[in-house]
């Protein structure tokens, strides 16, 4: 999660959105057990989240694309 988190927001930034602008605003880890061949096995999915604010609406389409093109899963709202 690390990794991908780093490649969004290095894009953001390569689209001129300072690095200041670009808070992490969520971090979840919670336990999973998944039975694979009949074994329980222990994972860990994470979640995080970096709220950008866009004043420029002209560029939301390419922000979005380049983010998501970078590993960026979910846009969680539009205001």
């Amino acid at each position: 999660m690390s990794n991908r988190l780093d490649r969004v927001v290095e894009t953001l930034i390569s689209l001129g959105i300072p690095r200041d602008s670009l808070p992490t605003s969520r971090l979840e880890v919670s336990p999973s057990h998944i039975p694979v061949d009949g074994q329980r096995v222990r994972a860990y999915p994470a979640k995080s989240m970096v709220r950008l604010r866009i004043w420029d609406l002209d560029r939301v389409d390419e922000v979005l694309s380049s983010a998501l093109a970078a590993g960026a899963t979910h846009v969680e709202y539009l205001e």
